[in-house]
């Protein structure tokens, strides 16, 4: 009968309200995520129409680059201003073009002043422009065949 008393009085005193025992307390929730951005590129083709001897000869394509998440970044391509060469399939001869980052041709890639492009922060995807162009008064040299060059793309974002 003790331990029946004993334990109905301590029930009792765990079920009445403390004296004295009012308050607030405060803490913080955070809530966290990481949004990582992954991007790809297109592998665009640029492609010459018939050459001409007499007007510069000019094709483009487009870069696309397609991120996951909105982000900043550049876009380069790995050829030098001044140094790039279609080469033969045939005879391994050369034939020189130049690429641009504007169709008025004043700015090539890979040059001091234009060594990059930037991404469009603001879009998942960004459209970069190449302006490629065969001076026609390299043309005449040139030996007879199917030329063909490439560039690496590198984007960083």
């Amino acid at each position: 009968m003790k331990k029946l008393l004993a334990a109905v009085f301590a029930s009792t005193l765990l079920a009445a309200p403390l004296a004295g025992a009012s308050g607030t307390a405060n803490g913080v929730l955070t809530i966290t995520v990481a949004i990582d951005a992954a991007c790809t590129v297109n592998n665009p083709s640029i492609v010459f129409g018939a050459l001409s001897t007499t007007v510069d000869n000019a094709a483009s394509a487009n870069i696309l680059v397609t991120c996951t998440a909105k982000t900043g970044g550049t876009v380069a391509l790995d050829g030098v201003a001044g140094s790039r060469n279609l080469t033969n399939t045939t005879d391994s001869s050369t034939l020189p073009y130049e690429l641009y980052t504007d169709s008025a041709d004043a700015n090539a890639w890979g040059s001091v002043a234009t060594p990059t492009m930037s991404l469009d922060s603001t879009q998942l995807t960004s459209s970069i422009p190449v302006y490629a162009v065969i001076k026609a008064a390299d043309v005449p040299a040139a030996m007879s065949g199917a030329y063909v060059a490439t560039e690496n793309i590198t984007v960083n974002y």
